[in-house]
């Protein structure tokens, strides 16, 4: 991706930490040709904001929705993002610059109406949401195996030098691309399409309502997108995306998609990991596969590790594993001391590390190997639960509030009911590549995926399908979910 200008850093110490920390940013490939991210760091990130095509803020589906400063209405129309990070509905900025304009005929800014800066027309961007849910004690999640050089902040999915060297950004619609903070994005044209699309839909439902009050702010915005289109020479298509206007604003990164891309990756993968790099060169680590900022805790990696031999032979995928601990913190340099694998998240960035219920996925030496650790960390579990219990019922009796109680009394049962749920069996698949299934849920031949194994033996010999196989796993999966 092409020449990054360094006429507007984005670090650490800017009024654009925000979108740094809780975006995905998207530059425009026509400014990236050569996709190149050497400048990239973990603290430091140096473009033109004038090249940024997209902007994804990845959000919690618990949390308050965002509402525009302006109008104060929670369902943002074509939603724009400023560079110190705030959000409006772009007829509203319309309205505001109309008001600009009246004093000030050749105005090209405005004041972000809540931390004041100055925020100029043509550096706003377009903004689309990923919505996630909130990864939580006892929830069962889908962690994905990852690979990362020192030097870089790109991930990647396979254990091969050449990859990890190639200092590329992944575009929007590329597999994987979740995981990385920073992408491309080749077609702005279809944003500018949904952005009109969301007008015209917006503008028909406030005439069938005889609402008027911003149907010319409507019209000045869709005049604007069919403006830039006509320049392009670009007709645009009058096709509907979706009936839901909303339904248009969110990214979806689907879980079958990426399992799949892992699939066909192992599959078509014939390098040699012997003598390919110096691990000293290599980070390896277990993410959510949605991306968020979600990590497995090293020891469980080195478990793992342990269980299956090498790296090379960890399990691609981790599906349906119950957490049992959360942590979460900050990131700032002594976090990163500590967690050496996360130093490609920006500074100021909410990072969780979660443990799981490894036992069903392991063999008895293995569980030998580490068992005063695994009974320490069950041990403070159990304790940490007994606290939360304690203080939970301290709470219904120094409350008389029935709502209150009938909280605190779900999320008590909740927390006591844990174990129960670490034992519910994880889903079964049959992909052709490493994932794990439960030791205890398997009969004859044990099985990690498609991978066969020696009872006798802990060391693990793996057996695939061959290549025309390749897709009847693929049903069966999305038969299973």
């Amino acid at each position: 991706m092409s020449l990054i200008s360094k006429k507007e850093p984005l670090s650490i110490s800017s009024k654009f930490k925000f979108v740094q920390q809780n975006c995905r940013i998207f530059l425009l490939k026509d400014y990236n040709i050569n996709r190149n991210t050497s400048v990239f760091s973990h603290d430091k990130m140096i473009f033109d904001w004038r090249n940024v095509g997209l902007i994804e803020l990845i959000y919690f589906d618990s949390d308050e929705f965002i509402k525009c400063p302006i109008c104060l209405d929670s369902d943002l129309l074509v939603p724009k993002i400023s560079n110190c990070g705030h959000i409006y509905c772009w007829p509203c900025i319309i309205k505001l610059m109309n008001i600009i304009l009246e004093n000030d005929e050749y105005a090209k800014k405005f004041k972000c109406p809540i931390c004041f800066s100055n925020v100029l027309l043509n550096e706003l961007v377009s903004l689309r949401y990923q919505i996630v849910k909130k990864v939580q004690i006892g929830s069962e999640i889908n962690l994905c195996l990852l690979y990362r050089n020192v030097s870089s902040p790109l991930i990647h999915f396979e254990f091969n030098m050449k990859n990890l060297d190639g200092k590329v950004l992944l575009e929007k619609n590329e597999k994987g691309a979740q995981f990385q903070r920073i992408g491309l994005i080749s077609d702005q044209n279809e944003i500018l399409l949904h952005d009109l699309q969301m007008l015209r839909m917006r503008k028909l439902e406030n005439e069938r309502s005889g609402s008027d009050e911003e149907i010319g702010y409507i019209e000045e915005c869709i005049s604007i997108i069919e403006n830039i289109f006509k320049l392009k020479g670009v007709t645009p298509r009058c096709e509907r995306f979706s009936n839901d206007a909303f339904d248009m604003l969110l990214s979806h990164y689907g879980e079958t998609e990426l399992l799949e891309e892992l699939e066909y990756r192992f599959i078509n993968s014939s390098a040699n990991y012997s003598n390919q790099c110096n691990m000293k060169d290599i980070f390896y680590f277990y993410q959510l596969f949605d991306g968020q900022l979600v990590y497995l805790e090293p020891f469980y990696v080195k478990v793992l590790q342990t269980e299956f031999g090498s790296i090379e032979n960890l399990p691609k995928a981790l599906l349906n594993v119950s957490v049992t601990s959360i942590k979460e913190f900050i990131i700032n340099h002594q976090n990163i001391r500590k967690y050496k694998f996360l130093s490609h998240i920006p500074m100021g960035s909410k990072v969780y590390i979660v443990g799981i219920n490894v036992l069903p996925y392991i063999s008895t030496k293995t569980k030998e190997i580490f068992n005063a650790e695994l009974e320490k960390r069950v041990n403070k579990r159990k304790t940490i639960k007994d606290m939360n219990y304690i203080n939970l019922l301290y709470d219904e009796i120094n409350h008389s509030s029935t709502g209150y109680e009938m909280i605190n009394l779900n999320h008590a049962n909740s927390c006591s009911n844990i174990e129960k749920s670490n034992q519910n069996s994880a889903r079964a698949t049959d992909l052709d590549f490493p994932t794990l299934e439960k030791y205890s849920n398997l009969k004859g031949k044990d099985k990690i995926g498609n991978a066969a194994f020696n009872k006798g033996n802990s060391q693990k010999f793996l057996h695939y399908k061959s290549n025309k196989d390749f897709y009847s796993p693929l049903r069966t999966f999305r038969n299973a979910i």
